[in-house]
């Protein structure tokens, strides 16, 4: 229920002789009669550029088009034969079942600067990695981005600023581009990547997964605050949310194109390591562009921060992702080193090349490879001393239960006494043949 997904119908329709675009428009059509029953307004789009559209077709034709698709459900007649009387009517009961709910989720957005709706979106969205523990920091980081820009967008777009509307759809952008490159690289490139998530989610308890989930989600909400706080107020200070947004462009594009020369590079030579292109720079370039986008993000919303909750919201964020990047960037590091150290020319890649910061020096693989060993260790005891525990504490409930049972209860708690009042089973007494009185008056037509 967004401007993007109208705006990317009327793309659609328009283009009749691209016959690859038949089952998606048929989809957003779908998508934005449910919209158009649940009552909502078609968002302004004067804003945005109509780049999709043929150069005949006017700003205020275009609009109007994607308001009555939205609106009215009205298609052209191409895409409106595909949709069914029926599917018509499920999408228009299940919108207006949802009306309530829509209605108390907005309300949300006027407590505490909008920060409860983000949190709801987060929760929301980040769920997907009930299904995969490592799906909370993937799929979910994805998500909630995709979910947080899409919503705000809904809730802000006719009163918020043009830059602010670049600015959540420069995330709502990232957000996608993570989510495809995460499906790519799971379902094609690199399958055993499915069964490894697999196994370990096993090792995940449910109490656990609960924790990383509200974690996450407490920390892409506020990671998010910089673009919520811009929809909801203009920059005071526009300079510094261009040079912000042109930042962040430049962390996207550095960001997308390490990972897909990385992933290339991988499909080849699995048993490698990268050291061309972007990895001259430095030995994470993928992690660099990520920590320049958000930065980028926090430096356009800068002038829209007006209260000290949007400061310590947004700054929260900002120094989260700053320290979870590095935090990855080391156990990455110690994972190469005792994956490449047999390989040709890795240590001296590792000398000449910086971690993180261009133009820095580069690391001694030899202290990277002792750090390497030192957490490996020590995650082989805190293992050993784990199983120990759980044998431990095994042994200690069964001592317990063989203490219950020779005080008077069983395993299942029945009093000694009441198992002694129990009726004994009568004896059955073998008798011979010689013994028995039926055989001894036994008559010859008894046989």
């Amino acid at each position: 229920a967004t401007v993007i997904v109208r705006f990317s119908c009327a793309s659609f329709l328009f283009a009749d002789r691209v016959k690859m675009t038949i089952t998606v428009a048929r989809a957003t059509l779908a998508l934005c009669l449910a919209t158009g029953a649940m009552g909502f307004s078609a968002p302004s789009v004067s804003r945005l550029p109509m780049t999709s559209l043929k150069g005949s077709q006017s700003r205020a034709a275009a609009a109007s088009s994607i308001s009555a698709l939205s609106m009215s459900g009205a298609a052209p007649k191409k895409s409106a034969s595909a949709l069914t009387t029926q599917v018509r009517a499920a999408f228009e009961s299940a919108s207006t079942k949802l009306v309530p709910a829509y209605a108390a989720f907005t309300s949300l957005f006027g407590i505490a600067s909008g920060l409860p709706a983000a949190l709801v979106v987060s929760l929301i969205a980040s769920s997907v990695g009930f299904i995969s523990a490592v799906y909370f920091v993937g799929y979910g980081y994805a998500l909630s981005m995709i979910a947080l820009g899409s919503v705000a967008l809904r809730q802000y777009m006719p009163t918020a600023s043009q830059f602010a509307v670049y600015h959540a759809a420069a995330v709502v952008a990232w957000g996608a581009r993570i989510l495809v490159f995460l499906l790519y690289r799971e379902f094609y490139a690199w399958k055993q990547l499915r069964e490894r998530n697999m196994e370990t989610n096993k090792k995940f308890a449910p109490t656990a997964k609960v924790s990383t989930w509200l974690f996450v989600s407490v920390f892409y909400s506020l990671l998010f605050t910089p673009v919520l706080f811009h929809l909801q107020t203009a920059s005071t200070i526009p300079l510094l949310t261009k040079t912000g947004l042109g930042v962040a462009a430049v962390g996207l594009v550095l960001e997308s194109q390490s990972d897909s020369a990385k992933s290339s590079f991988k499909k080849k030579t699995p048993s490698s390591f990268m050291s061309t292109g972007l990895y001259r720079l430095c030995r994470h370039p993928n992690y660099l562009g990520e920590i320049i986008f958000w930065a980028g993000s926090y430096m356009a919303g800068v002038g829209s921060l007006t209260s000290p909750l949007k400061w310590t919201s947004a700054s929260l964020g900002m120094a989260g992702i700053i320290a979870i990047m590095l935090q990855a960037t080391e156990s990455l590091e110690k994972k190469q080193a005792l994956k490449y150290v047999k390989v040709e020319g890795y240590k001296e890649y590792v000398a000449k090349t910086p971690k993180l910061l261009p133009f820095t020096s580069g690391d001694d693989l030899e202290e990277i490879l002792e750090a390497a060993k030192k957490a490996k260790d020590a995650k082989v005891k805190s293992v050993a001393a784990a199983k120990d525990k759980a044998v431990k504490d095994q042994e200690a409930k069964d001592n317990d239960a063989k203490d219950k049972e020779s005080k008077g209860k069983g395993p299942a708690g029945v009093p000694a006494a009441a198992k002694k009042a129990a009726p004994e089973t009568p004896s059955v007494k073998i008798i011979g043949t010689n013994e028995s009185p039926y055989l001894k008056n036994k008559k010859p037509w008894d046989t």
